[in-house]
């Protein structure tokens, strides 16, 4: 598993996929394009909607440490190319 909570680290996978395993009303999942110093950015995954995400790198291990996130998968490279695309363009 590329999510690793080992010795209280958590390390956050770009183009990782985390899907949401509770509060499934906030949306499906969060797709990471670009990880900062202290943000992480990308996009929200809703039924009928995608929208940009910014939220700090403690917030989403936060959300991660409580379970109502989890690691699904680094998406392929062209996945990842195409939803950076998309990302751009969503005002």
């Amino acid at each position: 598993m590329s999510t690793e909570k080992t010795k209280n680290v958590i390390h956050i996978i770009p183009y990782g996929y985390y899907a949401y395993t509770s509060k499934l009303n906030q949306g499906l999942g969060l797709l990471i394009i670009e990880k900062h110093e202290k943000t992480v950015s990308g996009l929200k995954l809703n039924i009928g909607k995608i929208q940009k995400f910014d939220m700090s790198i403690l917030s989403f291990e936060t959300l991660l440490a409580y379970n109502t996130i989890e690691f699904v998968e680094k998406v392929p490279k062209e996945v990842g190319n195409e939803m950076r695309e998309m990302y751009k363009n969503i005002v």
